[in-house]
């Protein structure tokens, strides 16, 4: 090929260790800014994003859980809460009555909107010792501990109390603890998401 213009065809300026130095600054900082910017997408106005989490359905082996305790897992980059509960922690929960909850609805995406609160449609049928609940509270999203007036959860935020069941109870939020998809895999193992 001819150069009618007699000039180099290459950059007459070497690239330097300094514009290596910047395009990689510069590639970081989109990429942090993407990363920032990602949860408030995702909290504004429903938007849903595929998450980063590798583990889409982690599985959870409940054999190791002792009656009485919980355990949390992360799905979803949320606190999820699997606890198996006490014989007496069941019975309470199921003497509720609903007229003196703040929130009377399940909160059960398996069931109709408009389910009732009861305890059975806060668990699975066949399954009722465990109760898998998400573990933040609706008030302002801190992650809740066990504790509280009704052998079940305290936010430790504003004092909020949830029952075995995670119905709220006491304090400022107005919903009860969420339920997040899951299925027994087997009598031992579930799988969320």
């Amino acid at each position: 090929m001819v150069n009618p213009t007699k000039q180099p065809l290459i950059d007459p300026e070497p690239t330097t260790r300094r514009d290596i130095l910047y395009i990689i600054a510069g590639t970081t900082g989109v990429m942090a800014a993407a990363a920032g910017l990602r949860p408030l997408a995702e909290n504004v106005g429903g938007l849903h994003l595929t998450p980063f989490d590798p583990f889409e359905h982690p599985r959870v082996e409940l054999a190791p859980i002792a009656e009485g305790q919980s355990v949390r897992v992360i799905w979803r980059r949320q606190t999820v809460l699997v606890r198996h509960r006490t014989q007496r922690e069941i019975a309470t929960a199921r003497t509720v009555d609903l007229k003196g909850l703040p929130d009377a609805l399940a909160r059960n995406p398996q069931l109709p909107a408009d389910a009732p609160a009861h305890d059975v449609n806060r668990t699975k049928p066949g399954h009722e010792p465990w109760l898998v609940i998400f573990g933040i509270c609706p008030h302002r999203g801190c992650v809740v501990e066990p504790g509280g007036d009704y052998f079940g959860w305290i936010c430790p935020c504003h004092t909020a109390h949830f029952d075995s069941s995670g119905r709220v109870r006491a304090g400022p939020p107005r919903q009860n603890l969420g339920i997040p998809p899951y299925r027994f895999v087997t009598d031992t193992l579930i799988e969320i998401g």
